[in-house]
């Protein structure tokens, strides 16, 4: 058989093997089933919310975030209350938010794409590169991870940037594991052989046949990712090791109001509701969006 025969019969085989992908819905559709679920409109709802109040902190907060004066309790006039050092409570969390936002994002992106080179090496070359990157990730899953992240923490400077590097750090290796498994279970089909029969470029085959199966599981993970991150980012805000003061933090202002708890339980309530609230909010748009991108996944 020729070269150009042979050619011909690969694209065949490409043609003949490679299975009906698993079509994603359309945004269209996708969005018709959020909209029709209460919890994901719920989530999505608090989601605007907290997004749109960082974003217009600077014009919305009714003062200046590290302008003092007495511990007041909620009033007309400061209507969470003022903490220790007399500053607004509701500006600090406004201004929280963007903290806790910017951490989710930069940490959970940074997950992301640490989690999927690695997995996805791994479940494509296999061999010696799957041994040591899947050896390297279970190393990592082996420490725990708040302690991990405040070990990394404690040695490094807090700041804002520091602690998103930390997180994603401890964060990249479950995305990892889960690409590894897509991956390998999609390299080993007939379409993906057919492609490397025809010679086609690695990175290639990555983009356009490999690509398309992780999108479903990166837009899950980046959605429920940000709510992991936020936990994560006040608790070591909360221990001390997170973004340092006088940066509001969500976390951060419940440790410095946690030995007057009972003189003062707005100083802690308003802040660990503004977190239970946007995880939660997170998570009921991630898992209505896991349902509705890939119907094989729904659990309902």
């Amino acid at each position: 058989m020729g070269p150009l025969q042979h050619s011909e019969s690969a694209a065949v085989i490409v043609t003949a093997t490679a299975p009906a992908r698993r079509r994603a819905s359309s945004p269209a559709t996708v969005w018709d089933r959020v909209k029709r679920t209460r919890a994901a409109v719920f989530g999505l709802v608090v989601v605007a919310a907290v997004i749109g109040g960082a974003l217009l902190a600077p014009w919305i907060a009714p003062y200046d975030p590290a302008r003092q004066g007495r511990p007041l309790p909620p009033s007309g006039r400061f209507w969470l209350g003022t903490d220790l050092l007399g500053r607004d409570l509701l500006t600090r969390l406004i201004y929280g938010a963007r903290v806790s936002l910017l951490i989710g994002v930069l940490a959970n992106a940074a997950a992301l794409t640490i989690g999927t080179l690695f997995g996805a090496a791994a479940g494509y070359f296999r061999g010696w590169v799957s041994t040591v990157f899947m050896r390297l990730t279970d190393m990592m899953m082996a420490f725990p991870a708040l302690i991990l992240a405040i070990a990394l923490a404690a040695i490094l400077r807090p700041s804002l940037w520091i602690v998103a590097m930390v997180i994603a750090m401890v964060n990249w290796v479950w995305i990892a594991r889960i690409i590894y498994s897509q991956v390998l279970s999609t390299s080993q089909r007939e379409f993906i052989e057919a492609a490397r029969a025809l010679g086609v470029p690695t990175w290639r085959i990555f983009w356009k046949h490999l690509f398309p199966h992780l999108l479903p599981i990166l837009l899950v993970w980046g959605t429920l990712g940000v709510s992991t991150t936020v936990m994560f980012e006040a608790s070591l805000s909360f221990l001390g090791v997170g973004v340092r003061p006088p940066t509001p933090s969500w976390g951060g202002t419940i440790n410095e109001s946690q030995s007057y708890f009972l003189e003062a339980p707005w100083l802690v309530a308003f802040p660990g509701a503004a977190i239970l609230l946007t995880s939660l909010a997170f998570n009921l748009v991630g898992d209505t969006l896991r349902d509705a991108i890939d119907p094989q996944l729904r659990s309902r």
